[in-house]
């Protein structure tokens, strides 16, 4: 077994296991916040007889390589996709949904069961309720599928949503 303990003792040790004697062991990553100082290092090898300093070295500043951490950059929120954006506007207020379940069903978006279950439906805003339960799972494509034909359907009610 061997410990990485970095020399500021307030950082934590942290445990490195052989895979095999015979194979090539898998590298360590350092970080730092603070690319100012230089950082101590050192590999320990533990034993009950104590510990033994088997590899140490000093970072200084200039031998560091300063990279970004890719997990650590903000990202730019992704906009909603208009049917997730507008969702709510849409079961309100979009009063003629057969011909889009039409061209969904066409398109194989939805099952002739889940055509059949929405149609059932009494109110227009209980289709379309019952339509996005049915596309909760959608990908981007479905998606997109959907606002292609509302805007090509309904294109005023589209046009309404996107100036609001």
């Amino acid at each position: 077994m061997m410990l990485f303990k970095p020399y500021d003792s307030c950082l934590q040790i942290l445990e490195f296991y052989y895979l095999s004697n015979n194979q090539r062991q898998s590298f360590c990553e350092v970080r730092t916040n603070d690319t100012n100082i230089a950082v101590d290092l050192k590999f320990l090898e533990c034993s009950s007889h104590g510990d033994k300093c088997i590899w140490e070295c000093e970072l200084e500043p200039e031998d560091m390589q300063i990279q970004p951490l890719k997990d650590m950059q903000i990202q730019p929120l992704k906009e909603k996709h208009f049917m997730d954006k507008y969702k709510s506007e849409i079961i309100q207020r979009l009063t003629n949904p057969e011909p889009i379940l039409d061209h969904l069903l066409s398109k194989l978006y939805i099952t002739d069961e889940e055509y059949d279950r929405i149609r059932s439906r009494d109110e227009y805003q209980e289709k379309n309720r019952e339509l996005y339960k049915v596309c909760r799972s959608w990908s981007s494509k479905g998606k997109d599928e959907f606002y292609m034909i509302l805007r090509k359907k309904n294109p005023h009610f589209v046009r309404s949503l996107e100036e609001e």
